[in-house]
Formats: structure tokens, C-alpha cells, sequence
């Protein structure tokens, strides 16, 4: 009887034991995203505003980095903590908020990277993209450069923000993430397509 007393015990350790880790499997990491084409993205604005996606809130900490090449060498321009967003979906990141001008014929190369949650794991999530200014001022039968992605998400975005029950510009963001072939986001997160 005591041998068989050890093994119900034994079993409903195990069973405890299980379904306390459960919660664990069960819960999948914040994806972060920046969106931006799959290409170098373009701007006519010295200090664009830079957008990325975060699936959910997270307690864990952000950082904002933005490296820039000449051709020759990389630097570091900014190394900072973002503040944590009180909501998931699309976030933004005003360079000018951090008083960073692009120069042109330069390229940057911007992240956002989710750090490890404690002290000794390893465990990071770091979404980045490639970013040129093109100054359009003063070129021959220019109207402005019209079409460049980050300039074009800046300005749907912020209609947006005056007008969030649009969903004519809602569908438009969509149409223009999924052109820069970031559709797989769209058909995943439908909050960036509402």
C-alpha cells in the first residue's frame, strides 16, 4: 500500500509540475518589426520619422540603435533606451526627438532591439533596417521625391492619427506595407490592416 501511496504522490507531482509550466509554452515573446521595404528605404526628410511594430507590451527593455557609413567606416550615432510603449501595434521614432540630422550619401543602418528579460540570458530580438536621405531640393523636373517609403508611411500614418476611424487610410498603410513585402505582417497582425 505504501509503494502504491508514493506513486499517486509521485503522479500528482509530476501533474503539478506540468501544468505549471504550461503557461511557459504556451506564452510566445513580443515580435518586434521594423517596417520598412525589404531594400533601402528612401527619404526626402533629414530627420524622418522611423516606425516599427511590437506585437505586445513587454516589461523587457528597448534600445534604439542608428549606425551610419560613409563607405569607408561605421559609427555609432545613438545608442539609446526607448521608452516602453503603453500599447502594442505601430510605434514610432522621431529623429528629430534625439536631434539626429541624416546627411546625404550616407547610409544608416537603425535598429530596435528587445533586450534579455534578467541579468546572464542571452535571449534578444533585434529588428533593423537601411535608410538613405536623398536631398531633392534643386533637381531639374523634380515635384519633391514623391514615392519614398518612409516619407509616404510617415504621411498615412499621421492622417491616420487625426482621422484613426479611417479605414480607408488603414487599408492604405496595409497596401503600402505589403508593397514593401511586409504583406506576411499584415495577414499575421491584423491590427496593422484595421
Amino acid at each position: 500500500m505504501r509503494e502504491g501511496v508514493r506513486h499517486v504522490v509521485y503522479l500528482l507531482l509530476l501533474t503539478l509540475a506540468f501544468f505549471a509550466l504550461i503557461p511557459a509554452f504556451l506564452h510566445a515573446d513580443p515580435v518586434i518589426h521594423a517596417l520598412t521595404p525589404e531594400h533601402v528605404g528612401l527619404t526626402a526628410k533629414p530627420q524622418p520619422t522611423l516606425y516599427w511594430y511590437l506585437s505586445e507590451t513587454t516589461p523587457q527593455p528597448l534600445l534604439f540603435t542608428l549606425l551610419v557609413t560613409d563607405g569607408e567606416s561605421i559609427q555609432t550615432m545613438i545608442a539609446e533606451p526607448l521608452p516602453r510603449p503603453a500599447r502594442a501595434g505601430i510605434q514610432r521614432i522621431r529623429l528629430k526627438d534625439y536631434g539626429i540630422t541624416l546627411r546625404e550619401k550616407d547610409t544608416y543602418q537603425w535598429s530596435v532591439i528587445l533586450l534579455a528579460p534578467q541579468e546572464g540570458s542571452t535571449k534578444t530580438m533585434e529588428t533593423q533596417a537601411t535608410l538613405e536621405f536623398l536631398n531633392c531640393k534643386g533637381l531639374e523636373g523634380s515635384n519633391g521625391c514623391s514615392g519614398f517609403w518612409y516619407d509616404n508611411l510617415e504621411a498615412i500614418s499621421e492622417a491616420i492619427e487625426k482621422e484613426p476611424g479611417d479605414k480607408t487610410l488603414r487599408a492604405q498603410r496595409a497596401e503600402l506595407l505589403k508593397q514593401g513585402g511586409l504583406g506576411h505582417l499584415v495577414d499575421r497582425y491584423r491590427d496593422l490592416a484595421e
